[in-house]
């Protein structure tokens, strides 16, 4: 097999994250619009760098971009619904911050906006970052 469908190459993967990134700004509460990013932009990388004989230049890379430790711990971590690699420790956990609890009103009853409802990413104490929406 070669791609998936129109997925072909690394250019057509940058695409799928531009349209990824479009969906997430336009529903910033949309979860699986936001695991669809996180996942793309975890594996551009390996995309770009695959294989065991490229693995030093994906550790150097991440180093270099600490935001990649990010992506990957929230794509992986989000994939097993909890890390199972102990080196993913970028994320002290994740919320949604809305201004009603879920399934209060039927589907549809508000548009998008209209209240609070953010996906909010709390980072551990050693980084000095606070939560941030996404």
């Amino acid at each position: 097999m070669r791609g998936l469908f129109d997925l072909l190459s690394g250019k057509d993967l940058c695409a799928k994250l531009e349209h990824d990134y479009e969906r997430v700004s336009s529903n910033t509460a949309d979860v699986f619009a936001a695991f669809d990013f996180l996942v793309t932009a975890w594996h551009l990388l390996e995309w770009k760098y695959p294989g065991n004989s490229s693995k030093k230049q994906r550790e150097d890379i991440c180093r270099q971009y600490p935001i990649l430790a990010l992506c990957e711990h929230l794509a992986v971590g989000g994939k097993h619904f909890k890390p199972t690699n102990k080196k993913l420790n970028s994320v002290s956990g994740t919320r949604r911050d809305s201004f009603w609890k879920r399934d209060v009103w039927a589907p549809g009853v508000w548009q998008q906006g209209d209240w609070k409802d953010d996906l909010v990413v709390g980072y551990p104490k050693a980084t000095g970052m606070s939560g941030s929406s996404m």
